[in-house]
């Protein structure tokens, strides 16, 4: 350890690995970027808990490093979104931030990864524990889809976030709901003119969520209903088939899926929607 002693000294191989955790900590690396930061913070914050072994100095210890590293770290990351949440949590007792407390960290954050964006949409989507809050507004939340759509890194996909705010609309209104939160993402993604493949992504997240639902609807919806949905998911394949380039690898994946859905479209006998031999 830094004070030269030993296992015993510092309570066993836990005082050890926590100490060896605070001197970590303190390195100039530890807090550059912020997929390192999370983990060191993570491990720091098991040195801290209720079950560690490690002797209470070292706990003391490890709790200041985190605050240290985390000040640090969204100094150098300033919108990361895992580090912006930590901060916030930890300035308010340890509860991750909600609803309006959420949003301005869903909006600061850039290079997100999938689950780090699909996240920051749930919480941004909760109303804060105990709060009386009324629910975010579909213009409101079209805009913070977007702003979350465009803080994705390049390579990270939009589906989890997408479903994320689905599963939140199911979660508040039902199938209704559900619907309405499709035409928000269609909305959302109509905004991003400036990034035709996040689009095409975003489209297509929307509709695999749409058609996961279709075979269920059907068991149970009427006859005009089916028209309904036949005729939207006819438009949203048309959509999107527009926005995928002919040398797209997913673009072919598409076309079988359309077939798929004409061939059960005509099992259900309905008008207004192309044929599968049209297609």
């Amino acid at each position: 350890t830094r004070s030269g002693g030993s296992t015993e000294e510092v309570g066993g191989g836990a005082g050890v690995a926590g100490s060896a955790l605070v001197c970590l900590a303190e390195a100039p690396s530890a807090a550059g970027d912020a997929a390192t930061a999370m983990a060191l913070l993570q491990a720091l914050e098991q040195c801290t808990e209720m079950g560690s072994d490690a002797p209470d100095a070292v706990k003391t210890a490890a709790g200041k490093a985190a605050r240290g590293v985390l000040q640090r770290a969204t100094k150098a990351n300033p919108t990361s979104g895992h580090l912006l949440t930590v901060a916030a949590a930890m300035q308010d007792g340890g509860s991750a931030p909600r609803g309006v407390a959420a949003a301005p960290i869903a909006r600061a954050a850039r290079d997100c990864d999938a689950e780090e964006a699909a996240g920051l949409m749930a919480l941004s989507l909760q109303p804060e524990a105990g709060a009386v809050e009324l629910p975010m507004q579909a213009a409101e939340r079209r805009r913070l889809l977007e702003a979350l759509l465009r803080s994705l890194a390049a390579e990270a996909s939009p589906t989890p976030l997408v479903r994320a705010h689905l599963a939140e609309a199911v979660a508040r209104g039902g199938p209704e709901a559900a619907g309405a939160a499709c035409d928000e993402v269609r909305e959302a993604a109509s905004a991003l003119w400036d990034k035709p493949a996040r689009r095409a992504a975003v489209l297509a997240a929307a509709l695999q969520c749409e058609l996961s639902c279709v075979s269920g609807f059907a068991l149970t919806a009427s006859v005009a209903a089916l028209r309904t949905v036949a005729r939207r998911l006819t438009t949203r394949f048309e959509e999107l088939m527009d926005c995928l380039a002919d040398d797209d690898p997913e673009k072919e994946d598409w076309w079988v899926k359309y077939l798929d859905f004409s061939d059960m479209a005509s099992r259900w006998n309905l008008e207004g929607r192309r044929g599968s031999a049209a297609v």
